[in-house]
């Protein structure tokens, strides 16, 4: 999991508080299966070769990031409402895969089919892949194997995806640790998304380690948890007045 690599990145040897952050990390966008969209629609003499999967945003993530610039990827893998993936049998290539994604409407179907669009133009040849729209809301992909040979145009994707997950999870752990619950947390995630966090943490060299990530998203995510956390109350840390000890030294006398 990409999260694994930075969940750990604070020192939590609770491990409650460690079980908070894995339950609020499930619920990030990125973290859970999507509902399954509908079947694709095939070719004559095509046939499926194996059931249709949704997979999870950052799935779908790394699958747009191998041939878009990341934001682009990123922004197009939270715009999906559901997805299907399917493998199929062509009479010219063995492996072939064809994704429907179903968005919330004309318009972000539009955008998305634009996107995929330079997806597909950025793709190996011998991968045929094409995109279509199938109705006003949903958007279909196919692509098959190029081979071994066809080159990666952003290879370093899921590094990319560790820079969005770092500063989610950054999140989550500042306003937990603070008091918030929920509704502070679900606004926290909307200011990071307003910003440009993610995708600066995203940028960082690929020689950077999960854990150095974490530390530097925690840094950057400051304004947004003094944001959010700003009307919760503050821990009563005033000093418990603790009577004096009097050490008698004894004299001559």
């Amino acid at each position: 999991s990409v999260y694994a690599e930075v969940i750990g990145a604070p020192v939590l040897a609770d491990e409650s508080r460690m079980a908070e952050l894995e339950s609020y990390a499930l619920l990030l966008p990125g973290a859970t299966a999507l509902p399954l969209a509908a079947p694709p629609a095939l070719d004559p003499g095509e046939t499926t070769a194996g059931p249709s999967v949704a997979m999870d945003r950052s799935f779908w993530y790394l699958a747009f990031a191998s041939r878009l610039e990341a934001p682009i990827a990123h922004d197009l893998s939270n715009t999906i409402t559901a997805a299907s993936l399917t493998p199929i049998r062509t009479g010219e290539l063995a492996t072939c895969w064809v994704a429907v994604f179903d968005t919330v409407g004309p318009e972000a179907s539009a955008a998305l089919s634009g996107a995929l669009a330079t997806w597909v133009e950025n793709s190996p040849t011998a991968s045929n892949a094409g995109v279509i729209g199938v109705s006003e809301s949903a958007v279909q992909l196919r692509t098959c194997d190029p081979g071994p040979a066809a080159a990666t145009t952003n290879p370093a994707v899921a590094r990319r995806l560790l820079g969005h997950r770092a500063a989610e999870l950054a999140v989550i752990a500042a306003i937990t640790e603070r008091g918030g619950g929920d509704v502070e947390v679900a606004a926290g995630l909307e200011l990071l998304a307003q910003s440009t966090i993610g995708d600066e943490l995203a940028a960082l060299p690929t020689n950077v380690s999960g854990q150095a990530i974490g530390a530097e998203a925690t840094t950057r995510v400051t304004p947004i948890i003094a944001t959010v956390t700003a009307s919760l109350p503050v821990a009563d840390t005033a000093p418990v007045d603790v009577a004096p000890t009097i050490t008698t030294v004894p004299t001559d006398s």
